[in-house]
């Protein structure tokens, strides 16, 4: 789990993360997308993936990484394309996936230690 502040239009939310090396899409939780006041799209869509699939809606935030964990430059601001399940214990928390936020970061997995180390390349 990574520290994050989730932001859209003025507010913000400090929660964790799961850090999924193998989703490419961000998962939120509804109830994240409602307190951030959230534009989401009225057409569902289908999300589908390891444990199943997900009818969802699509939208964005902005995500950065908090301090904890984090080496180098300030870490950047990632507007990110994020998908929003429909029921509310549909996953039982929110997903960092790859794109695009992890195209900003060299990531270092230090199992052993149980952290990740990530370092800002822009």
């Amino acid at each position: 789990m990574v520290p994050v502040l989730l932001s859209w239009n003025g507010k913000s939310i400090r929660t964790k993360m799961l850090l999924d090396t193998g989703a490419t899409t961000t998962f939120l939780m509804p109830w994240m997308a409602r307190r951030l006041g959230m534009t989401v799209e009225e057409k569902e869509q289908i999300a589908k993936g390891a444990g199943g699939s997900l009818k969802v809606r699509p939208s964005v935030v902005d995500i950065e990484l908090l301090k904890s964990g984090h080496y180098g430059k300030p870490p950047p601001v990632v507007r990110c394309p994020v998908l929003i399940p429909n029921g509310e214990d549909s996953l039982p928390f929110a997903v960092l996936g790859r794109k695009p936020f992890f195209q900003n970061f060299e990531i270092v997995i230090r199992e052993r230690d149980g952290e990740f180390v990530f370092r800002t390349v822009h």
